[in-house]
C-alpha cells in the first residue's frame, strides 16, 4: 500500500464491505470472491449466544473510516506491495469484510496446512506427531507427511478440499497435481483472502479442529507476526513464499480471542514486486496494530 494505491484501497472497502488471509518456504493463495451463500455443512452459531459487538453494517462502515489510518501507518515503511486484510466474526453467516488490494488472488503456502492437518487427523483418528511440526514450526517435511498419510494425491486434494467446505468456503479447491515444481502441491491452493477468512471463521466452530487451534496459539518465532501483535489472545497460521511475478507473498490466517469469549476471524496478505519475507511481516505487524487499535470495530461471535 502507498499513497499511489490509497484511492484504490478506500475503493475496495466502498465496492466489497466485506472479507480477508498466513512455512518453511510459507505457501500463498487465493481469490477475492463475490458473496456466496454458505454451505449446507458450514458450523451453525448456537441461538442462545447472540452475537456480540458491532452489527456487520456498522462494522464495516466503521472499519472502512479506519482504512486511512492503516494507510498512513504503512506509509512510514516506503512499500510498494500490495497489503490486503479480510474480517469476520465466528459463528454468524456474514460476507466477509475486505480492505486494501487483493488482486490477483494469491496461494496459500503453509495457511492450507491448517485444514490439512485437521483433515489428517480425522482420517487416522487421532493426534498425529506430524502435526505439532506442521503447525507450530510450519514445517514443510512435517506437512508432506500428513499429505501422503491421506493416500494418492487425488484423495487427499479432496479430504483437504471437505474440510474447506465444511469451513464454510465454498469456492475454493486444492489441486491434485504439482503446478509449481519444487513447490508442494497443496501450497499453491489458490485461496483468496474473503475464502480464506470465511474457512478460519467456521474453524472456530468445527469439529475435531481443536488441537490443530490450540497449536495455532503457540507457533513458534517464525510466524509470531502480523495479528500476534494484538493485545488479544490470538492462534495464528503464517504462510510465505516466492510470488509468480516477482516479490514475496506473505499471509497469515488468525482467530482473535475477545475478553467475553467471543471470538474475529481475520485473513491477511501483502505482495508484489520488491516484496521480502522482512518487509512482508513488517507489514502485516501493521496490520495487526491496526487491529488492535480497532478491535471495538471487529464484528464478532460465539460458536
Amino acid at each position: 500500500m502507498s499513497r499511489r494505491s490509497l484511492p484504490a484501497f478506500l475503493a475496495v472497502v466502498a465496492v466489497s464491505g466485506l472479507a480477508v488471509s498466513a512455512c518453511g518456504t510459507g505457501e500463498q493463495t487465493v481469490t477475492a470472491s463475490s458473496s456466496s451463500p454458505s454451505s449446507s455443512s458450514t458450523p451453525v452459531p448456537s441461538a442462545r449466544r447472540p452475537a456480540p459487538g458491532p452489527a456487520m453494517a456498522v462494522a464495516r462502515v466503521q472499519l472502512g473510516a479506519a482504512a486511512l489510518q492503516l494507510n498512513q501507518a504503512l506509509e512510514p515503511l516506503g512499500l510498494t506491495q500490495k497489503v490486503a486484510v479480510a474480517i469476520a466474526p465466528v459463528g454468524v453467516a456474514a460476507t466477509p469484510i475486505v480492505i486494501g488490494e487483493v488482486n490477483p488472488p494469491q496461494v496459500a503456502w503453509s495457511t492450507i496446512k491448517v485444514p490439512l492437518a485437521i483433515a489428517a487427523e480425522r482420517k487416522h483418528g487421532g493426534p498425529m506427531p506430524a502435526t505439532v511440526a506442521a503447525i507450530a514450526a510450519s514445517d514443510n517435511s512435517a506437512a508432506q507427511a500428513l499429505w501422503d498419510s491421506l493416500g494418492s494425491d487425488e484423495q487427499a486434494a479432496a479430504a483437504v478440499t471437505r474440510v474447506l467446505r465444511e469451513g464454510g468456503d465454498a469456492r475454493s479447491t486444492v489441486p491434485a497435481v504439482p503446478t509449481r515444481s519444487p513447490y508442494t502441491i497443496f501450497g499453491q491452493t489458490v485461496w483468496s483472502v474473503e475464502n480464506a477468512t470465511r474457512f478460519t471463521a467456521g474453524l472456530a466452530c468445527l469439529p475435531g479442529s481443536e488441537r490443530v487451534r490450540r497449536l495455532m496459539g503457540r507457533v513458534n518465532g517464525n510466524q509470531q507476526w502480523g495479528a500476534e501483535r494484538m493485545k488479544a489472545h490470538t492462534g495464528v497460521k503464517g504462510g510465505w513464499g516466492p510470488g509468480t511475478e516477482g516479490g514475496y507473498v506473505v499471509r497469515q490466517i488468525a482467530l482473535i480471542g475477545h475478553r467475553d469469549g467471543s471470538q474475529t476471524a481475520v485473513a491477511m496478505v501483502t505482495f508484489g514486486n520488491g516484496t521480502s519475507m522482512a518487509s512482508g511481516t513488517a507489514a502485516l505487524d501493521r496490520v495487526g496494530t491496526w487491529l488492535s487499535r480497532n478491535a471495538e470495530s471487529l464484528p464478532r461471535g460465539f460458536c
